[in-house]
């Protein structure tokens, strides 16, 4: 039986593209400019990911990986921390 892998947390530095209202978004985006759309996501991180098959859904057309943007703003966002602000 396979050993079953810890997944690992999500790096902290990640942040999420804002787009303007009035800009169009992109509906898939290229593995290669992913960080355009996750910024501290990097192209690299992505294959490794693809390759433990963990981290957001993605499509093969041509022989490149492709990610919905709806993927992977719900995979990022799945899981947030609740904090609480208190006043002194």
């Amino acid at each position: 039986m396979p050993k079953k892998r810890k997944l690992e947390p999500i790096p902290k530095d990640i942040q999420i593209a804002q787009f303007v209202r009035g800009d169009s978004q992109p509906l898939l985006v290229a593995s290669k400019d992913i960080e355009k759309i996750i910024v501290g996501y990097s192209a690299k991180t992505a294959a490794n990911d693809r390759s433990r098959k963990v981290g957001p859904r993605y499509f093969i057309r041509g022989g490149r990986p492709y990610y919905l943007v709806q993927d992977l703003i719900e995979h990022f966002t799945r899981n947030p921390v609740e904090t609480f602000d208190k006043e002194i």
